[in-house]
C-alpha cells in the first residue's frame, strides 16, 4: 500500500486497526466513508486496517510498530504468531494437488543452496522446491501485484482483474 496523501479526519482516528478488519475505508472525493465488509454484531468493535493486508504478518507488525507505534495483537496476528500456524502470505504451498497446506519456508538458505526440501505436516508428502524457480515466481508475482496496484490507482479496476 503506497500512501498517496494526508488529511485530517478526526472521527476516523477513533477506529482501531485489525489485520482482519470488519470495515474498509473508502474515499469519495473529499469524503471518507467507512463500510462494513461483514455483519457487525451489537457491541462489536468496528475495525479497519492501517497496512497492506497482503504483506506477511511480520512485515505488517513491523510497519505498525514503526509508523503507528503499537504492536498489533489482533486475532490474526496472534493466530499466526503461534508456530503451529503458518502465515500463507509468507509460505510455500504444498505440491500435493489434494492438499492446500501452507509450508513454512526456511528462515534463510545458505548461499549456493539450489533446493529446499521439507515435509507437509498435513499430507506427509516430501516436498522439493527449486530455490531459483521459487525466487523467479515470487518476482513475477510481485511485478503483477505492483502492476495491478498501479492500474487500480488509475481507476482501471477491470483491467487489473485480467
Amino acid at each position: 500500500m503506497i500512501p498517496n496523501g494526508a488529511a485530517i479526519y478526526p472521527n476516523a482516528s477513533l477506529f482501531n486497526h485489525s489485520c482482519r478488519p470488519n470495515c474498509i475505508v473508502v474515499f469519495e472525493r473529499t469524503k471518507l466513508m467507512v463500510r462494513s465488509i461483514e455483519p457487525i454484531m451489537k457491541d462489536q468493535e468496528i475495525t479497519i486496517n492501517y497496512t497492506d493486508l497482503s504483506q506477511p504478518g511480520e512485515e505488517r507488525r513491523k510497519e505498525l510498530q514503526d509508523r503507528y507505534f503499537f504492536l498489533c495483537r489482533c486475532g490474526l496476528c496472534e493466530y499466526y504468531k503461534s508456530k503451529s500456524h503458518v502465515d500463507p502470505r509468507s509460505a510455500l504451498r504444498c505440491q500435493n494437488s489434494t492438499c492446500s497446506n501452507a509450508i513454512e519456508p526456511p528462515e534463510s538458505l545458505e548461499l549456493g543452496v539450489e533446493e529446499y526440501v521439507s515435509t507437509c505436516s498435513v499430507c506427509s508428502k516430501e516436498l522439493r522446491y527449486d530455490v531459483a524457480d521459487v525466487e523467479k515466481k515470487l518476482s513475477m508475482a510481485l511485478e503483477l501485484y505492483d502492476k495491478g496496484n498501479k492500474l487500480r490507482d488509475k481507476g482501471k479496476i477491470i483491467t487489473c482483474i485480467y
